[in-house]
């Protein structure tokens, strides 16, 4: 193995413990709402932020403002909630 594999393993490793303790002191909630604003964060270092992953449409700045880590616009949003209420309804 060379030098830059090793080092990309152990930095993994770190990576992967830091994670599993930040995940043990912090609930649920509040560990998903962490992964969304990281997730936001790559979004805009891609320049893709405040674009609906749905619509590709932009997300209005006012709906930003209220949830700044905002996946989908309010129309995409009620139409995934319908869905998985539907799913959910058939299983």
């Amino acid at each position: 193995e060379e030098f830059s594999d090793i080092v990309a393993d152990i930095n993994d490793d770190a990576t992967r413990t830091y994670n599993r303790q930040l995940m043990l002191n912090l609930g649920e909630q509040d560990w998903e709402k962490l992964k969304q604003v990281e997730e936001a964060l790559g979004a805009i270092k891609k320049g893709v932020y405040g674009i609906c992953q749905k619509c590709e449409k932009s997300i209005p700045e006012a709906r930003l403002n209220i949830v700044p880590f905002a996946k989908y616009c309010v129309d995409c949003l009620s139409e995934i909630e319908k869905e998985k209420l539907i799913q959910s309804q058939l299983q």
